[in-house]
């Protein structure tokens, strides 16, 4: 199992770091997120700070989906280092080793 971990553990956070990466370009294009964003009598607008963008609803469920899947990308994560660290394991890190 530990060597399972130990194997998995730089794959998803190599994920998790291209997820994250590719949901900020995402959000710096579009204008904002849907995190930020509000829906005004079927109109939907992704939010920036104060700044909003109205984008179309199919958009804007993306956006949703995307950042509720970096949440939940970011707790297996979480969950696979906690596992790692009960079976007393020195060290899950991002590094490929030779």
């Amino acid at each position: 199992m530990s060597k399972l971990i130990k194997t998995i553990a730089p794959l998803i956070n190599g994920v998790i770091a291209i997820n994250l990466i590719s949901f900020i370009l995402i959000s710096i294009y579009l204008g904002g997120d849907a995190v930020n964003g509000k829906i005004i009598a079927e109109h939907y607008f992704l939010g920036n700070g104060q700044h909003y963008t109205e984008v179309d609803k199919s958009m804007y469920i993306y956006s949703q989906y995307h950042a509720v899947f970096i949440l939940l990308t970011f707790l297996f994560a979480m969950l696979v280092k906690f596992i790692g660290y009960k079976l007393n394991l020195t060290e899950i890190s991002c590094q490929y080793r030779a």
